[in-house]
């Protein structure tokens, strides 16, 4: 049996399943999140950062990244 939930539940169950953001690697190994106000399960924030790294390579070198990869919320704590 297919629930409907509240809007209120769905923002509490993503904010526990999508906790991933998109960060840049930069070539002396350091991270820069990208906060942009979207967050990701892990398969999507894989998929957006191989997307990213396809379409944004001058972005990506004006930073001076290296690479886009997906970045865990959950690490910070």
């Amino acid at each position: 049996m297919v629930t409907k939930h509240s809007r209120m539940e769905k923002k509490i169950m993503d904010t526990m399943t999508n906790h991933y953001i998109i960060s840049i690697l930069h070539k002396d190994h350091s991270l820069t999140p990208l906060w942009v106000g979207r967050r990701y399960g892990r398969v999507a924030a894989m998929l957006r950062a191989e997307h990213l790294q396809e379409t944004c390579e001058f972005e990506l070198t004006a930073l001076d990244g290296e690479r886009f990869i997906p970045y865990s919320l959950k690490q910070e704590q």
